[in-house]
């Protein structure tokens, strides 16, 4: 019995590979993931029970059990998310938090849609409301995956938002000389890390260490050295500075191609530029002024 009982457990985790595979590209939903996981685990239960007094047998079905219950806490939370329909992206007024810097802040409002599957209905909600919708993304199972995933992460490490891991980065930076900054830093209604570059080069022009009398969008991640840092949601940051009518905007190097690629097949009239470290950032603006001036 102890041969067949082997096959069974790796028929048992096959079986959950291919169904992973399924629900990661959408042949299944989270529903058939996790309602045959749980009769996987029902009948593997009923034959601990059969094959209880079987020490060797029960072992393999054991070893068996606890793999899929350790991947059942793992998948269970995909229930959750597989009401989320759509990603959708509004255009938000850049911000300048230093005054007159013309150093302003690319940001997106995104929110996930539950339930809702047309398209033309999402989009005339917000067109009621006054807000223009840059992008509408369909959201699939693998990102579903990935969302469920950085939860668990997240809490599992118990890590900061990206929020606040910009916050510290920048601080670190500016080796804690953010007075400038600090009201920016403390608002709770702005989410994710990409603000970080901005922020830096606008708390060096409020120093006055850093000259600037052009208007320029910038969007970029930031770590505590300096380096500059590649960001989401590139074609709609610069989309909106593009709206602005922005003459440039800065962007992470590793957003290079993705940038070139948006300004290309939307035809903007947009400069843009990448850097990949502070520095770069500091000489561009300073060409980009003294150039401005002949």
């Amino acid at each position: 019995m102890r041969i067949p009982l082997i096959f069974n457990g790796v028929a048992v985790i096959l079986l959950y590979i291919t169904l992973w595979v399924l629900y990661y590209f959408d042949f299944i939903n989270a529903f058939w993931l996790i309602g045959v996981l749980l009769v996987e685990l029902l009948f593997l239960l009923i034959l601990l029970i059969l094959f209880r007094n079987k020490k060797s047998d029960s072992m393999i079905i054991q070893i068996t059990v606890v793999f899929l219950i350790c991947i059942f806490v793992f998948d269970w939370k995909l229930v959750n998310y597989e009401s989320l329909t759509y990603r959708v992206s509004l255009e938000a007024d850049p911000i300048e938090v230093v005054n007159q810097s013309g150093i302003h802040l690319m940001v997106v409002k995104s929110f996930d849609i539950d339930y809702l599957q047309d398209e033309e209905l999402i989009a005339e909600i917000f067109i009621n409301e006054k807000q223009e919708v840059i992008n509408l993304q369909k959201i699939n199972n693998e990102s579903r995956y990935k969302s469920k995933n950085v939860q668990l992460l997240n809490w599992l490490m118990n890590r900061d938002n990206d929020f606040s891991v910009m916050r510290k980065n920048v601080q670190k930076y500016l080796s804690g000389d953010t007075e400038s900054i600090d009201r920016f830093l403390k608002r709770d209604d702005i989410s994710g890390d990409s603000v970080g570059l901005g922020l830096a080069i606008s708390a060096k022009i409020a120093e006055g260490k850093l000259k600037n009398n052009n208007t320029i969008g910038i969007t970029g991640a930031l770590d505590a050295t300096g380096n500059v840092l590649p960001i989401g949601m590139v074609e709609e940051k610069i989309r909106i500075a593009e709206n602005e009518s922005y003459p440039f905007i800065i962007v992470p190097s590793g957003n290079a191609k993705e940038a070139r690629e948006v300004k290309q097949s939307m035809n903007l009239k947009i400069e843009i530029f990448d850097v990949n470290h502070i520095d770069q950032a500091f000489s561009l603006i300073k060409r980009l002024n003294t150039e401005s001036k002949n």
